[in-house]
């Protein structure tokens, strides 16, 4: 399955007269592509199951009592023309630290490793125990601590707009 064009949502002001692109890219995609994870090698599929998909029931804010954790492939290698290897990698034990504009922070119950620790997770859901998801993972901080998550609540309406005027 090949993505078409990307649509990079954003939010106008009409009283100030400005614009500014959300940290969010989305693409249209059928209704029938069912998500898959595949572990293959070069010798062939060895693992395939359906991926879980979050509903608009599955969206919440975050709250100071709730765990959370995110994961994503990091460290990619491309070994020859047809060989791409990464590693998955899951970071629980994360706690909401607080909300800046449509930006949540969560803070590391250990220290920063770094951001080459983290390439590769941008855009994945930063979701609760309860298996509710509050944001998608798009930067962090090193000196704070901290991943940050656009608020999945924020980026709602801009997707429900697109829907509607026919952009996706």
């Amino acid at each position: 399955y090949h993505v078409n064009a990307f649509v990079y949502p954003g939010e106008f002001k009409r009283s100030k007269g400005t614009f500014r692109e959300l940290d969010l890219c989305i693409a249209r995609v059928a209704s029938d592509v069912e998500p898959w994870y595949e572990f293959r090698t070069r010798r062939g599929l060895f693992d395939k199951r359906p991926r879980h998909i979050f509903s608009a029931a599955d969206f919440a804010n975050p709250d100071a009592g709730s765990t959370y954790a995110f994961s994503g492939r990091v460290k990619p290698e491309r070994h020859d023309a047809d060989t791409f290897v990464s590693e998955m990698n899951v970071y629980p034990g994360l706690k909401f630290a607080q909300t800046n504009a449509e930006t949540h922070e969560f803070l590391l119950p250990v220290p920063h490793p770094g951001h080459e620790a983290f390439r590769g997770c941008s855009g994945a859901p930063m979701v609760s125990t309860a298996r509710k998801i509050v944001g998608l993972v798009t930067s962090g901080c090193e000196v704070d601590n901290v991943v940050r998550a656009i608020a999945v609540t924020r980026c709602i309406p801009a997707l429900k707009f697109l829907l509607a005027e026919g952009a996706l």
